[in-house]
């Protein structure tokens, strides 16, 4: 059997609602799929923006316990986090995002191997290897964006599917991956391929509707490179107004639907009830997942520990 591989998707900005899966209108074969091999939640996010939310996920604390609220917070070193507690077990820890809060700079990469924000420098090159940046030009009528090197006119999924799907190949270790999309925030970009939403009375609840669909394919790209072993979590950081009340967006925190995430389970699956929260799925984790697997020691680990008992290349050396 391969190493154990367990993930943790956060599409950004994608309401419970509005996915196939709870019955809503936009296709989501894939995560219904998933629900199907595994259980799919009701789940609550713990702030209806990205930065506090994360930070929960990260830590398993709600917003007032780990501190970071605003935009000016920033997470303390030396908290634990999710990741870390996967890297004291010996796991390799993976963090692929594409949203300016969830950074360095705020302190959420700690507990990362690796740590790649194809935001923080505004170029799509720095962190995708070029390969796969030509690709996504190349296709640009069928990946969005255009001839346009802007991370902020693309949709970030491809770009991150690429990336996740590439690490994942050559891990040779138990894996932990937290990735963080772009996903449904506006602007509602997806490519002109996907427009099966047409409504000139509410153009950008259709351009919405149109972005799940192409996300929820882009995300079956990189199911299809897990293996059989694999754990993945699908779940968003909050949820998305879209013209009730006459509000857009997820600034009123107010709206308590912001709140109302979707949360897919597959592998292996929590005994919790059908209403959880990300801290819920952080303390799964935590406590059962990474016990289950016990304490897997990491390559460099077991040279430096054969090192320190008089082995050199296989061979005992004293």
């Amino acid at each position: 059997m391969s190493d154990p591989v367990v993930v943790w998707w956060t599409i950004d900005s994608l309401r419970q609602d509005i996915c196939s899966v709870y019955e809503g209108e936009a296709r989501t074969p894939v995560l219904s799929q998933l629900a199907e091999q595994g259980k799919s939640y009701n789940a609550r996010s713990m702030a209806t923006w990205t930065l506090p939310s994360v930070t929960s996920i990260l830590t398993g604390e709600q917003p007032e316990k780990h501190g970071v609220e605003t935009q000016d917070d920033r997470l303390q070193p030396g908290t634990p986090t999710l990741p870390q507690y996967f890297r004291n077990q010996g796991w390799n820890t993976l963090g692929i995002v594409a949203n300016p809060w969830f950074s360095r700079r705020k302190g959420l990469d700690i507990g990362f191997d690796q740590f790649y924000n194809i935001t923080e420098d505004g170029s799509l090159i720095k962190e995708v290897s070029r390969a796969s940046v030509v690709k996504h030009l190349l296709n640009y009528r069928t990946r969005g964006g255009g001839l346009s090197l802007d991370v902020d006119n693309h949709p970030s999924e491809p770009l991150i599917v690429d990336l996740a799907r590439e690490w994942l190949r050559e891990a040779e270790q138990p894996t932990f991956i937290m990735v963080h999309t772009q996903g449904a925030h506006s602007p509602y970009n997806s490519p002109n391929t996907w427009n099966r939403h047409q409504d000139e009375t509410e153009p950008l609840r259709a351009d919405y509707l149109n972005l799940v669909e192409f996300i929820d394919a882009q995300l079956g790209r990189f199911i299809d490179t897990l293996p059989s072993n694999a754990t993945i979590i699908v779940t968003s950081d909050h949820g998305e107004a879209l013209g009730e009340s006459g509000e857009w967006g997820h600034k009123n925190e107010e709206l308590d639907f912001l709140h109302d995430v979707p949360a897919i389970i597959a592998g292996s699956t929590p005994n919790l009830t059908n209403n959880i929260d990300h801290i819920d799925i952080h303390d799964w984790l935590r406590e059962d997942i990474i016990p289950a697997h016990g304490n897997q020691v990491r390559s460099n680990d077991l040279e430096e520990q054969l090192e320190a008992l008089g082995y050199v290349d296989g061979r005992h050396s004293v």
